[in-house]
């Protein structure tokens, strides 16, 4: 029926948005996790042990955080 098409429409409208949002969402969280990665690598006058100790803890504090900005995304 014509009611169905419509709702039907509504509802693919409504994914399409929600995937855009996701997709939004998901770029935004990579770019800081990248930026942060690239702040660390310019620092210096640390000694390479503690700037590769930082940038791996950075690393997975990021990947966690995309990770979690994901679920919420997807639900």
């Amino acid at each position: 029926s014509r009611a169905t098409e419509d709702a039907k429409g509504r509802v693919n409208d409504q994914r399409e948005i929600s995937n855009k949002q996701f997709t939004k969402a998901k770029a935004e969280e990579q770019k800081k996790f990248d930026d942060q990665i690239a702040t660390l690598k310019k620092r210096t006058g640390l000694n390479p042990q503690q700037a590769l100790t930082e940038i791996m803890i950075a690393q997975q504090s990021g990947q966690r955080r995309l990770e979690t900005r994901t679920q919420q995304l997807k639900q």
